[in-house]
């Protein structure tokens, strides 16, 4: 056998490398010019025998970025039910036998390319009756499945403590089968058995507090139990949810909406939208937001936040729940998403004035945080109200001031005339600001100053409220810390411009990421700056280098099992 030269053998190297560029080339080619669809259904529309929008949407494979529906032929086919329309965009008439197996599929041909799709109902046990749809019954993110009514049930109950225990009247299950990591309303309607404190009973869903909740199942097997306690909490009644079922099937996509009681506010909250994809789905695009806060007010928004204030709410009885609803429209007009939380807000004037026999004022800090100005004044309006229909007299204000230079307790209490503070002395249900103030050069170790409020309502009944102006942090370059991180000091001074202000808050920046107006940074991705030579942050001692530690003398010997000991 004879072997190739040297010069036959880099031939064939050279054919070798070039017939592997091409068939790399044609690859790419194929790979670029693919297509997928995806169809997106109007989860919320469906009944039996009803219909709901279907939407296809096509991506190129190599980038996942849309394609021009304009550019594409698109042929439906529904196993039951019927199809209206043509295009990306039919809908879709349910059948009316509760058991058919439905599968609507979709097959897009843009110039050379083709691609299907289809969206199935659950066909394999357990069978689902057809409803309204829920999510997928199978890994396929566009798949759905069928959901079913809300259902009613007497439960059993059992009852502990002494006195006359609540009565649980029925439990409301909004769905009896969902999707892993669905959401399911479960609501509780008991009463007081004497019939006078039906407002005051107390429920707890699951270890949530509130009567009308959606709780999150990921599984079957997971035992749920409301408890019910009476006004004086001796007696409490107990009944277990009834039983869910979670199919082994996918929802698209997650949609949790979070809250948080903004600083320094009294039931003002923060609500913000995070939505995960499931089972491959990808990422919905959101180009507004609808916001339902569940006190008969909305809102619409171009941002995942917003705020909503509950102070205005009537309180009756011991508790207020509100389910906050949040509908994400996508910006290729494709079905719509949703999801909700419940807020269980005590109320605390209601409750005040049923136990305690007080009328609580209502006392708001505007702006939420004290400022201090280059006089060294610290200044804040207060603005104060009553819940009550007719005004109540205050009869007596006093502060008490906190200077740690003059002792660890606060000072004696000081008269204030309330004429002169109030300018009157009644409060309505009108809102009545007054300006407060401290200068700090009269006692610059000054820390805060408490008011108090008494007064009597037009029944008799006392009234009482308190308000506090705290000193806030003097920030000059001696007392503070200097800001070493580039990245850092470039968003503050970004900050300080676009506020037009001297100083900045982390808040301010927080909400300044949230409109956009600065990049999002996560604070826990940050290097550690290095500070110049010889560099000592203000009021912070010089530390000597720790002295190197001496040797450690060489582990004894042990004569036996036990611990050995040092000679």
């Amino acid at each position: 056998m004879r072997l190739l030269d040297t010069g036959a053998r880099h031939t064939l190297a050279r054919v070798l490398a070039v017939a592997c560029i091409v068939a790399a080339l044609l690859v790419w080619w194929h790979r670029r010019k693919a297509i997928a669809v995806v169809i997106a259904a109007d989860l919320d529309a469906v009944t039996a025998g009803g219909s709901t929008r279907l939407e296809a949407t096509v991506l190129r494979k190599r980038d996942r970025s849309k394609l021009d529906v304009a550019q594409c032929k698109f042929s439906w086919s529904t196993a039951a039910g019927s199809i209206a329309g043509s295009g990306a965009s039919v809908e879709w008439k349910a059948p009316t036998d509760p058991t058919a197996s439905v599968r609507v599929s979709v097959r897009a041909e843009c110039d050379d390319r083709e691609a299907k799709s289809r969206i199935s109902l659950a066909a394999e046990e357990p069978k689902v009756p057809v409803g309204g749809f829920a999510g997928g019954n199978n890994r396929d993110p566009s798949a759905v499945t069928v959901r079913i009514p809300a259902v009613t049930t007497k439960p059993e109950q059992r009852h502990e403590g002494r006195g006359d225990a609540p009565i649980i009247d029925e439990i409301v299950v909004e769905k009896t089968q969902l999707c892993k990591g669905e959401d399911n309303l479960i609501t509780v309607k008991s009463h007081d058995p004497k019939g006078t404190d039906d407002a005051w009973i107390h429920t707890v869903i699951d270890g949530n507090l509130g009567a009308s909740l959606p709780l999150n199942y990921v599984t079957s097997t997971t035992k749920r139990m409301i408890s019910v306690a009476s006004k004086d909490g001796l007696s409490i009644t107990f009944a277990e949810v009834p039983h869910v079922t979670v199919l082994d099937c996918v929802t698209p996509y997650i949609v949790e909406v979070g809250y948080s009681l903004v600083p320094n506010t009294e039931d003002m909250f923060h609500f913000e939208i995070r939505v995960t994809p499931k089972g491959g789905a990808r990422p919905f695009e959101v180009c507004s937001y609808e916001w339902d806060f569940g006190d008969e007010t909305g809102l619409s928004t171009q941002t995942k936040w917003t705020d909503h204030s509950y102070l205005e709410r009537p309180q009756v009885g011991l508790e207020s729940t509100f389910l906050i609803k949040a509908k994400l429209l996508p910006c290729d007009g494709s079905g719509s998403i949703s999801g909700r939380t419940a807020l269980n807000l005590r109320n605390m004037y209601a409750a005040q004035k049923e136990f305690k026999k007080i009328s609580g004022l209502i006392i708001i800090p505007d702006p939420r945080y004290p400022e201090r100005g280059p006089d060294d004044v610290v200044r804040q309006n207060a603005r104060i109200r009553t819940f009550e229909q007719d005004p109540v007299r205050v009869t007596k204000i006093t502060y008490r001031d906190t200077i740690p230079s003059v002792g660890p307790d606060p000072q004696e209490a000081v008269d204030v005339s309330v004429s002169s503070f109030l300018g009157r002395e009644t409060v309505g249900r009108e809102w009545i600001t007054v300006a407060v103030s401290f200068d700090m050069k009269q006692n610059p170790s000054w820390i805060m100053r408490q008011y108090t409020f008494e007064g009597k309502t037009s029944a008799g009944e006392r009234v009482y409220g308190s308000y506090t102006l705290m000193a806030p942090p003097k920030l000059d370059r001696e007392t503070s810390e200097k800001v070493l991180d580039p990245e850092m000091k470039e968003r503050i001074q970004t900050a300080m411009r676009l506020l037009n202000k001297k100083q900045v808050t982390d808040e301010d920046m927080l909400d300044l990421q949230r409109q956009g107006k600065l990049p999002w940074k996560d604070p826990t991705d940050r290097k550690p700056a290095v500070p110049p030579p010889g560099f000592v942050q203000p009021n912070t001692p010089a530390i000597a280098p720790p002295k190197p530690e001496p040797p450690a003398p060489p582990p004894a010997a042990s004569g036996g099992g036990g611990p050995s000991k040092p000679r």
